[in-house]
C-alpha cells in the first residue's frame, strides 16, 4: 500500500484492510512524490494505492467495495437491509467527504507553521533518501498543503463550523446509548467518522504518523481537549480498541 502516511485516507485504508483480514505491505513516501510514484504502479496521482500480484484499489472505498463482495459475514460494512445500508451510505459522504477535510484542514493549519513539530511525521517510515530530502523541501510542502487545502483563517474558522457541526449531530445520535451509529455492529459510519475525527482526537491505537499531543501547539491541544469532552470521543476510542483486540 503506497501512501502519505499521515493521510485520513491512508489511516481508513489500514481499518479496510484490517476489518477485511487482507495481509499487506505500507510503502510511505513524501507527499506529492508518493503521487508521482502511483503512476509507476498502475495509479493515476491519487494516494494510497494498492497494488501488486492482486487487485489494484486507489483509497479506500475501492477497497470496501471489493472486499464486500467476497468477505466474511462479520466484515461487512455495508448493510445490505434497508433503510441501514441508505444510512450508512449518506454517513460516508458526510465523514470520508467533509470532515475529513475539514479536520485535516485544522490541523495543518495549526500544525505547518511549527517545522520542528511536524518533520517528523512528515518523515517516519519514509526511505532514507526522502528524509534526508524533506527538511530542504519542508517550504514547498507547507505551500502544497497551504494551496490545496486551502489554508487561511477564514476556511478554517469554517471548518471548524462544519466539524462542530457533524459531531453535534453524531453525539446526539449516540445520546440513546447506542454502541454503534447504525445498527448492532460497526460499519463504514464508524470507521469513517473515527479516522476522520481522529487527527483532533489521537485516540489510543491511531495509527497516522502526526506529533503526539504533548507536541502540538497549545491552539491545537485545545481544540483536541474541547472534542475529547464529547460524547462522540468515547465512540472513537470504542472503534479503535476494536483493532487492537
Amino acid at each position: 500500500m503506497l501512501t502519505f502516511g499521515p493521510m485520513i485516507d491512508s489511516e481508513m485504508s489500514r481499518f479496510a484492510m484490517w476489518r477485511y483480514a487482507v495481509a499487506y505491505r505500507e510503502a510511505r513516501h513524501i507527499f506529492g512524490w508518493a503521487s508521482i510514484l502511483t503512476l509507476l504502479h498502475g495509479g493515476y496521482g491519487r494516494i494510497p494505492l494498492i497494488y501488486g500480484g492482486g487487485p489494484a484499489f486507489t483509497g479506500p472505498r475501492p477497497i470496501v467495495d471489493y472486499y464486500e463482495t467476497c468477505c466474511e459475514p462479520g466484515q461487512i460494512l455495508i448493510p445490505a437491509q434497508e433503510p441501514l445500508r441508505t444510512a450508512v451510505e449518506a454517513d460516508w459522504l458526510i465523514f470520508n467527504g467533509q470532515l475529513a477535510t475539514h479536520t485535516a484542514r485544522v490541523a495543518y493549519f495549526h500544525l505547518l507553521p511549527h517545522r520542528d513539530i511536524l518533520l517528523p511525521a512528515f518523515v517516519n517510515g519514509i526511505p532514507p533518501l526522502e528524509a534526508r530530502l524533506t527538511p530542504a523541501l519542508y517550504p514547498v510542502l507547507r505551500a502544497l498543503f497551504t494551496l490545496l487545502l486551502p489554508l487561511n483563517p477564514a476556511t478554517v474558522a469554517d471548518s471548524m463550523s462544519h466539524t462542530k457541526r457533524i459531531v453535534d449531530e453524531v453525539d446526539r445520535r449516540i445520546g440513546d446509548g447506542r454502541r454503534f451509529l447504525c445498527g448492532d455492529r460497526a460499519t463504514l459510519s464508524d470507521l469513517g467518522f473515527a479516522t476522520a475525527l481522529a487527527p483532533l482526537l489521537l485516540p489510543e491505537g491511531y495509527t497516522a504518523p502526526i506529533p503526539r499531543y504533548e507536541q502540538m501547539p497549545d491552539e491545537l491541544r485545545q481544540i483536541v481537549d474541547s472534542f475529547r469532552q464529547r460524547p462522540s470521543a468515547a465512540l472513537v476510542s470504542h472503534i479503535y480498541a476494536l483493532r487492537a483486540e
